[in-house]
């Protein structure tokens, strides 16, 4: 039978239906209690005092905050030695100055994979508030420099994808897809080198100074699928620090119109496609209902504040 109504103190489950790409993952690094160990594998790392943060979620000792001379060394495992193999990864970022700084690294001048804040494409040693992307065989390179919004987190995915292209996403989006081709022969070598996040391989320089959460590496290429459902991993309502205990959302099955009561204060909300795409925003108060009558059947997620609720069409 089908639910009419949904009292949020009942919820007690994940909103999300998706299940993260698990597929080729090596190594994946939640940063929770401000750990550094890999949490489906043995790639686990030193801290050179990268101290617990705050997530993007708002959850305490969830992140892993860099203050500008500290970082994370996994060191020269041979698990990322991708050599002329495709390999991707996804991590949450969040820096609130201009910086030359490294996001993570395995590269030495010649060879090995990179992304940093920083000048567009500049190691020079110049500052900025570019988010670089440098994928490097033999000095042939792929690579990209886009601005980005300062003081907010953001989502980096980065495929190689070594005989086609490197494409970057960031917030979910493809941003810039380079098709710069390589000699096919020595691929991204960097044997001995090590994996460094918050510096250079080489040691600690290029010190990043910010927010690093939830880095996963895979050795295959991402689609744009499986890029939307790692920025989506996390949106779940979190219970235990719900401000909406009371509040009422019905139906759920939605045919033309959400019903909000409970609620003690007129509230922004953002309705968000199961894509992540932003799809409609507004205020909503206890008793005025959310025309939902032109958007087509489908699941959606309403946003408020910082909670988010499922929502079916």
């Amino acid at each position: 039978m089908l639910l009419k109504s949904l009292t949020i103190a009942l919820i007690c489950l994940p909103i999300l239906v998706f299940s993260q790409p698990l597929n080729g993952l090596i190594s994946r690094y939640s940063f929770n209690g401000g750990n550094v160990i890999d949490d489906i594998g043995s790639n686990n790392a030193i801290t050179n005092g990268a101290s617990p943060g705050t997530d993007r979620t708002g959850q305490l000792n969830s992140a892993l905050f860099f203050d500008g001379t500290q970082s994370v060394n996994i060191g020269s495992t041979p698990s990322f030695e991708f050599g002329l193999n495709d390999f991707s990864y996804s991590l949450w970022f969040r820096c609130d100055s201009i910086q030359l700084g490294m996001l993570l690294a395995k590269i030495n001048p010649s060879s090995g994979f990179a992304c940093f804040i920083g000048d567009s494409m500049n190691l020079t040693g110049a500052p900025g508030s570019f988010l670089n992307i440098l994928n490097l065989e033999n000095s042939t390179h792929r690579g990209v420099g886009i601005p980005i919004t300062m003081g907010e987190w953001h989502h980096l995915v980065v495929v190689h994808e070594y005989a086609q292209s490197d494409r970057l996403y960031v917030d979910n989006t493809l941003i810039f897809t380079d098709f710069n081709a390589y000699d096919g022969i020595t691929g991204l070598s960097t044997a001995g080198m090590d994996f460094r996040i918050g510096a250079h391989s080489l040691g600690n320089f290029y010190v990043y100074k910010g927010w690093i959460d939830d880095l996963h590496v895979y050795n295959r290429i991402l689609d744009g699928n499986e890029v939307a459902v790692l920025y989506n991993l996390e949106l779940s309502l979190n219970l235990s620090s719900n401000p909406f205990q009371t509040m009422r959302l019905f139906p759920n099955p939605v045919k033309n119109e959400i019903n909000v009561t409970g609620l003690s204060k007129e509230l922004p909300y953002v309705l968000v496609s199961q894509e992540g795409r932003i799809i409609q925003t507004g205020t909503v108060r206890d008793g005025l209902p959310i025309p939902i009558e032109h958007l087509p059947n489908g699941h959606y997620f309403l946003r408020l504040e910082n909670q988010y609720i499922a929502l079916v069409k």
